[in-house]
């Protein structure tokens, strides 16, 4: 009786309104409780009848997040029980940045003028995407960024972006080079000099005095140059990023050569081997260090995305 009750009630071909203003067909009376049914612009799925008469079917192609992101159909779920899934969680930030004018970045995301590709709009297509990045790279204790700013485009799409250590991430967004700024700085030492400093895995490394901004911007913007080879190379080294990514974080940005960073630690003695010394110890990388968040890189006790 229920089973005849249920197909009497929502015969096949009827139509639903639901509370999303969308029309729902039903398609095929399946037994039970459940129903064939499809939305206008989806593929057929399954729906049951209280949620069928209640209009609380949604069409996960609805842009419900946002008026832009959408969850769509696929075999990735955006949550397991009540908890966002790791890839959502990161999706729906991408989009709250980017759309979100409440967002406490938005100014320098959509702000600004940074965007998702409206292939990423579909949580599906970015999912895919994350998971087969995410695929590639060694167990580790930690969590990934989706960076858009290395390859130099600026925005969020499976071309432009890459899957990074969040740290090795923060510190990207660091590499600046310093003219007049950055970690250089006017002290009050005894002689009137500006004091030098490099910013690495949580600790600053001293470079040195010197007289002028001139001067010290130099000498900052040479041993960075360093640093940031350093750092390209320890997180290739342990498989976290790809050669690829290694060769664009240690390209040099400014106009110093190689010539001149040898000059520079003949100069500063024992510059090269206090940076050198911090990645002796490669958990350096993965463990927490003092030093300013800004520019340090540490991953300790971070759950694994």
């Amino acid at each position: 009786m229920r089973k005849k009750g249920f197909s009497k009630m929502i015969p096949n071909g009827s139509k639903w309104v639901q509370n999303c203003g969308e029309v729902l067909t039903v398609i095929e009376f399946l037994g039970g409780v459940n129903f064939k049914v499809k939305f206008e612009d989806t593929e057929v799925f399954m729906a049951q009848h209280k949620e069928i008469r209640n209009g609380g079917v949604l069409n996960k192609n609805c842009k419900n997040v946002l008026g832009v992101g959408y969850t769509g159909y696929g075999k990735y779920k955006a949550k397991v029980g009540r908890n966002n899934t790791p890839a959502y969680e990161v999706w729906r930030g991408m989009i709250r940045r980017c759309y979100d004018k409440k967002y406490i970045d938005y100014s320098r995301y959509g702000g600004s003028g940074v965007y998702v590709h409206q292939d990423w709009h579909n949580f599906q297509n970015f999912a895919e995407w994350y998971y087969t990045a995410l695929a590639g790279l060694p167990e580790v204790n930690t969590k990934f960024d989706v960076d858009k700013d290395l390859k130099g485009l600026g925005f969020y799409s499976e071309t432009s972006c890459i899957l990074l250590p969040y740290k090795l991430n923060n510190f990207i967004q660091n590499k600046k080079f310093s003219s007049g700024v950055g970690y250089v700085k006017n002290t009050n030492n005894p002689h009137g000099k500006i004091t030098v400093t490099v910013s690495l895995l949580g600790k600053q490394v001293y470079v040195g005095l010197c007289e002028t901004q001139a001067e010290a911007d130099r000498e900052y913007n040479i041993a960075k140059n360093y640093v940031n080879t350093k750092m390209a190379s320890a997180f290739f080294s342990e498989k976290l990023i790809t050669k690829e990514t290694s060769l664009m974080i240690s390209h040099r940005n400014n106009n110093f050569s190689e010539v001149e960073e040898v000059e520079l630690f003949k100069d500063r003695t024992t510059l090269k081997r206090r940076i050198d010394g911090l990645f002796e110890d490669k958990n350096n990388l993965l463990e927490r260090c003092k030093g300013k968040i800004s520019c340090e890189i540490y991953l300790d006790n971070i759950e694994k995305v």
